[in-house]
């Protein structure tokens, strides 16, 4: 274990730090000799800076070492992972913040390739923002990384100009993202501006907000080639894209993917969904409003739907569907106000007299985007939240 106190670490070489054993690097250390040792990133600021001439940390081997509280900044590449490479490896990375680095390939802040090892990386609780790839992956990028967990990530302000300008899963399968904030991430000439799953089977995408991006096509998340890929309980809000009928929300290309409990709402220039090239796509309980068309389905592709909100007045897509491709639309279709607590204000929680309460089927489903318990009402809320019905006890004082 070690322990790097607050203030700025550069370095010489091809990396500031190279990493080939299991080692725990943990910052914020206050300096001082007192046992246990006082560690609190946010006072004492551990900085490993790259000073834009080399990578920031290397890791390679089978090991499994552990990142904590440190700051990652700098890092320049001519090929993968500006900030952190790791291959063959294991790594946890946990609180730290990976900003400003770039690589001339794919992974501007995160590279992670594993083919060899199916026990892969964790990426937990980090801040990862305002980095650049100049091919794909433009804050994080996963190749043959099977069995990766990201989960409660904020993830930012990345670019790059093909696919995944937030996130890029590549030949990666059975991957976990949970309760990641994925938001105002750029990729411009492909598909993906959130997230990218390529050639990527039983991902798994749940309790996630992805919004502000934008792509060419798949504003939101673009799927490619991937089998039995579920999205449970996000929200895809207010994403773009540029061309028009490639989903501004999610676009799935000869894939088959699973929608259960997601809110998809005020995406821009073009369809909330759109599904081609084979696509398979069944959704439940789905808010899909506020669209130009909710969802389009190409020629030789499928959609089957099931609980849909289709919004009303404000909300009201130009088109619901649309497209040459085979749509079912299900016995539960509901046209009415989602009334969301602050959209405005990017709260698209549901408040009271919201049409998606209690307007669901069953689906197997038992908590929400915030974790809480599902149903609550006679029947489950369609879209990522479960309305929260609070009610208040009179405080009863006995004087003694």
């Amino acid at each position: 274990t070690i322990y790097a106190a607050g203030g700025i670490y550069t370095g010489t070489g091809a990396a500031v730090i190279t990493v080939t054993k299991s080692i725990a690097l943990y910052g914020g250390w206050d300096g001082a000799t007192a046992t246990p040792p006082v560690r609190d990133a946010d006072t004492y600021i551990t900085t490993l800076d790259g000073e834009k001439a080399r990578r920031v940390v290397y890791i390679i081997g089978n090991i499994g070492p552990i990142l904590e509280g440190l700051r990652l900044t700098n890092g320049s590449v001519s090929d993968n992972g500006g900030g952190i490479y790791s291959r063959d490896a294991h790594p946890l990375i946990n609180n730290c913040w990976i900003y400003g680095n770039v690589a001339n390939r794919t992974g501007g802040g995160i590279y992670l390739y594993s083919p060899y090892s199916s026990d892969n990386a964790t990426l937990t609780n980090n801040n990862i923002y305002s980095n650049t790839a100049h091919s794909t992956g433009g804050g994080i990028s996963l190749l043959y990384s099977d069995y990766a967990l990201l989960e409660g990530n904020s993830i930012y302000s990345n670019t790059s100009p093909f696919q995944g300008g937030g996130i890029y899963l590549n030949f990666s399968d059975n991957v976990m993202l949970t309760t990641n904030r994925v938001f105002s991430n750029t990729m411009m000439h492909s598909t993906g501006g959130g997230v990218c799953v390529r050639y990527s089977d039983d991902t798994t995408l749940r309790d996630n907000e992805i919004s502000h991006n934008a792509g060419h096509t798949g504003g939101g998340i673009g799927i490619l080639g991937s089998q039995d890929v579920t999205l449970m309980n996000n929200m895809l809000l207010e994403n773009q894209a540029t061309v028009s009928v490639n989903g501004a929300g999610i676009s799935v290309r000869n894939s088959d993917v699973r929608i259960v409990h997601t809110t998809i709402a005020r995406n821009a220039g073009g369809d909330g969904i759109y599904v081609d090239e084979s696509g398979t796509v069944a959704m439940t309980n789905t808010i899909l409003v506020s669209h130009t068309i909710g969802i389009r389905v190409s020629g030789g592709s499928t959609a089957t739907l099931e609980g849909t909100l289709w919004g009303d007045g404000a909300w009201t897509n130009d088109t619901d569907w649309g497209g040459a491709g085979h749509i079912t639309t299900g016995t539960v279709n509901v046209r009415g106000d989602p009334a969301f607590v602050d959209p405005a204000g990017g709260d698209y929680h549901l408040g009271p007299g919201s049409a998606a309460i209690d307007a669901g089927v069953d689906a197997g489903v038992f908590t929400d985007i915030d974790g809480d318990p599902r149903p609550i009402g006679l029947a489950p809320d369609v879209g990522a939240d479960e309305f929260c019905r609070k009610i208040f006890l009179p405080l009863v004082l006995r004087k003694s």
